[in-house]
């Protein structure tokens, strides 16, 4: 009876190591599940971050766009009437290249608006953790072409008046007339569509990494850690109106009115969800 008690002595010690192994290998994931949750709530806050500064980049070139808009609005000194232009004491051209100035910078920022809005993102996701930044939004880049905004050019006469000195005083004088010729932005179709095209949308990508983790690369089977996506969406938008006159205006006074509407408000930005592009 004795010896036989003696060679059992031995058998708990296989059950206290199995249970050790178990105990170590859920360690090891409750670790490295930690990690991806951790990853994982640092890319939101990267997406969030990116599509907030996109966002906002856009709302800042449309503030500008929108003021240069009411700037060609302005009677006489800009396009005002149907296109009437006199600048005193001035001949026509200096008017002239006024205006073309104006219009070209609104250009240049519409060219540049998506690009700068995507720069940015990019940035502030990396300093943020992310390894990489889709654009998920297809209004994000910019071809050059105003009707990814549903901007368009107006189009119609503009009237550049010389300059003519009687008794020193300065009267308009025959003018020089341009048909046909490109004018202040104006609405595409309505004002749901400027704001679907402010929204933007992008995925910050943590890419699959290898090192110290994932913890037990040999008991789990596990070589590398898996690749994390988060996704945001963000949208510019102004609470006072579009600051763009709708569609077929002929005079740009319409321009002008639609500026000082709306420019109290001024384009803001911020997150919205995903699916929707009006909600904020």
């Amino acid at each position: 009876m004795i010896s036989r008690l003696k060679d059992e002595k031995g058998q708990i010690l296989p059950f206290v190591a199995l249970t050790l192994l178990v105990l170590v290998m859920f360690w090891m994931i409750v670790v490295n599940v930690g990690k991806m949750v951790r990853d994982r709530i640092m890319l939101q806050n990267a997406a969030d971050a990116a599509a907030q500064s996109a966002a906002c980049m856009k709302a800042r070139m449309f503030n500008l766009i929108g003021r240069i808009n009411g700037r060609l609005g302005i009677f006489g000194i800009s396009l005002g009437r149907p296109g009437f232009v006199w600048w005193p004491y001035f001949d026509h051209t200096v008017p002239k290249a006024y205006i073309e100035s104006l219009i070209y910078l609104q250009d240049s920022l519409y060219a540049a608006c998506g690009g700068s809005a995507y720069a940015v993102a990019y940035e502030v996701a990396r300093k943020n953790g992310a390894d990489a930044l889709i654009s998920y939004s297809p209004e994000f880049f910019m071809d050059g072409s105003l009707k990814r905004y549903s901007l368009e050019r107006n189009k119609g006469t503009i009237i550049y008046w010389d300059t003519k000195i009687v008794k020193g005083i300065p009267i308009p004088w025959p003018y020089h007339k341009y048909k046909d010729t490109y004018r202040w932005l104006e609405l595409k179709e309505n004002e749901d569509e400027i704001h679907t095209a402010l929204k933007v949308t992008v995925i910050a990508v943590k890419k699959a990494e290898r090192g110290f983790f994932p913890l037990g690369k040999g008991l789990l089977g596990i070589d590398e850690m898996p690749a994390i996506y988060a996704i945001a969406s963000a949208r510019a938008y102004n609470t006072e109106g579009p600051m763009f006159p709708s569609l077929g205006q002929r005079r740009g006074r319409a321009a002008r009115k639609a500026y000082l509407s709306a420019r109290s408000g001024g384009y803001d930005a911020h997150l919205i969800p995903v699916g929707s592009p009006y909600e904020h």
